[in-house]
């Protein structure tokens, strides 16, 4: 009981301060998440106009990685500052936990929703293709 007692005191404490060993890592989760989101913007907005099934399934991807960069880099400066409440070690497990859901959501997605609605898209193309216009008589 009194390591559970122990470990909330560590995870909610209201003010843990600006010594941090991980300041380092963290920045280079940041920096890698911008890079990540930047690219793949650019890469979205390249395949969206001809791949439909990918233009729906990854369309909040990159607003995602940065939203979540620009939480963490919050965190850390809220962190550094020592400011009581805001820089609790909670709000950092918590930030994390939603970044690893993401990249589980998003995979899951790469590798099962995305062919489903590739090939939902592809059928659909096709039959589109096959009709034909004519003009109607007057």
């Amino acid at each position: 009981m009194e390591s559970i007692k122990s470990l909330l005191l560590y995870i909610f404490d209201r003010n843990p301060g600006h010594v941090f060993g991980y300041y380092t890592l963290a920045i280079i989760l940041i920096v890698a998440l911008f890079i990540f989101a930047t690219v793949f913007s650019h890469y979205y907005k390249l395949r969206k106009k001809h791949d439909f099934a990918f233009k729906k399934v990854f369309r909040n991807l990159s607003k995602s990685s940065y939203a979540i960069a620009a939480l963490l880099t919050g965190e850390l400066a809220m962190r550094y500052e020592t400011i009581p409440y805001f820089s609790m070690r909670i709000w950092l497990y918590a930030t994390l936990c939603y970044l690893l859901y993401l990249a589980y959501k998003y995979t899951k997605a790469y590798k099962v929703e995305y062919p489903k609605q590739k090939n939902n898209y592809s059928t659909k193309v096709v039959h589109e293709d096959k009709r034909t216009y004519t003009a109607k008589k007057k």
